[in-house]
């Protein structure tokens, strides 16, 4: 058994001395460990982990084994075959295998429900979440005396991501804007666009700041770890060549700004979106080579990141003689590790190539032999981002870290990835964070502006 740092402590004090919770607390910090230990000091009979499928849930088991006081009886749900074991004191579950069968908890007295990266309920319409929160604690959380949402990206886009939450366990905290379209209205902007609520930025950031802060608690890296080495964000702008200006002339009307700073595509153009920002990551890999090359002068490694798999692909093609290592989605859990082992283990082995929504959690060791990451694509949600920041800016780190992000300018991604950087602002100010600053390669600017 590890012994708590202090911060821990009072995460561990904090959730048992609360009937619902929310522990936000930084990628890295040890919310699992808390967790455990406040289960433990509320003495938990019946409990329920959901968690994503995989290493997490892995985790969970493990964590549980080496870090609780008492002797647990653990039941791992694998399949939706299994049937409960009613000897078993914790049952682990993914979200998407509970989603078909949280019928099997039905009449189950529970002391205990925690959700592991509770951000995977943040659509009210989402099968996961109807399957936990239901329509107002009538899912598998209204079996439960406690509830504790654990996530180190309580709002991965937009405000109205902790709505499904709040309304299921704060819901006198959110009054008068119960309903989700006041309280997208309220806190996102939102309008009605075809019949429908649709968030739009963030507003009244103070005011659901002020409701967050009782029922959660959340604590950064900086602020807790000594000596914890200081992140540095910087926008690099590509040239826009011949075959990217005829890109950008060619750009969809559609995709381009309206006077809020907001793109809304339809529905039936979201392919041909798609399509027009793979053609744009692709005619910048030249540049990005060229780049990478000049990084890895000065840099043993290099952490790269990507959307597309085809950007994945040509970019481990180019840098073929770096002997590059890709992790991308539909590898095993022992394909992964065996990716980031190589990367860390072998000097001859330079390059780490991720696509950010597979290897943007649940990855660690990179940070022991890498501190500097590109990002010659990024995920268009500010959470996936910040995530995949957090493979280097983590424990274990002793260097500071550069994160880069390679844009062409005046192009659509130029645009968006400024609207994002505002949102992860906005966000940050709601969670009650301070607000960093970036870099471009001329100037400085803040993330509010």
């Amino acid at each position: 058994m590890i012994t708590l740092k202090p911060f821990q402590e009072e995460g561990v004090a904090f959730l048992k001395s609360r009937y619902h919770a929310i522990l936000a607390d930084d990628m890295g910090l040890g919310k699992t460990v808390q967790a455990v230990r406040a289960m433990d000091a509320i003495g938990a009979q019946k409990v329920l982990i959901v968690c994503p499928a995989g290493t997490v849930k892995l985790g969970w088991y493990y964590a549980i084994l080496f870090e609780s006081r008492e002797l647990h009886h653990i039941q791992d749900i694998k399949t939706g075959n299994d049937t409960l074991d009613p000897n078993a004191s914790i049952y682990i579950i993914s979200y998407d295998l509970l989603s078909n069968n949280h019928y099997k908890f039905a009449g189950m007295a529970g002391d205990l429900l925690i959700c592991d990266e509770a951000h995977y309920m943040r659509s009210i319409t989402a099968r996961r979440t109807w399957a936990v929160l239901g329509d107002k604690g009538k899912g598998v959380a209204s079996l439960f005396k406690y509830k504790w949402m654990l996530t180190g990206t309580l709002i991965e886009h937009k405000p109205h991501d902790v709505y499904p939450v709040l309304v299921t366990l704060f819901n006198k905290f959110i009054q008068p804007y119960g309903s989700f379209d006041k309280f997208v209205k309220r806190f996102c902007g939102g309008s009605y666009y075809r019949g429908e609520m649709t968030p739009r930025y963030a507003t009244h950031k103070d005011e659901l700041a002020a409701i967050l802060k009782p029922v959660m608690l959340r604590r950064k890296k900086e602020d807790v770890l000594e000596d914890f080495p200081p992140l540095v964000t910087e926008i690099v702008y590509f040239e826009a060549t011949a075959a990217v200006k005829d890109l950008i002339d060619k750009e969809p009307e559609y995709m381009k700004e309206n006077a809020e700073g907001e793109e809304y595509i339809n529905p039936q153009y979201r392919g041909e979106a798609s399509k027009h920002r793979l053609a744009l990551a692709m005619a910048k890999i030249p540049q990005a080579i060229e780049y990478i090359e000049g990084l890895l002068e000065g840099d043993d490694k290099l952490v790269l990141f990507a959307y597309h798999h085809a950007v994945v692909n040509a970019l481990a093609e180019a840098l073929h003689k770096h002997n590059p290592v890709i992790l991308t989605g539909g590898l095993s859990d022992k394909q992964k590790q065996s990716a980031v082992d190589l990367f860390v283990k072998r000097k001859e082995v330079r390059i780490f190539i991720g696509n950010v929504e597979a290897a943007g959690t649940g990855v660690d060791g990179l940070q022991k032999v890498c501190s500097t990451m590109l990002f010659v694509e990024f995920d268009l949600r500010p959470g996936k981002i910040e995530q995949a920041i957090d493979r280097l800016h983590r424990m274990l780190q002793v260097n500071r870290v550069l994160a880069l992000f390679a844009v062409i300018e005046n192009s659509w991604e130029s645009r968006k990835l400024r609207q994002i950087l505002k949102k992860i602002a906005d966000n940050e100010h709601i969670l009650g964070g301070e607000q960093n600053v970036i870099r471009t390669s001329n100037s400085e600017f803040s993330r509010c502006d």
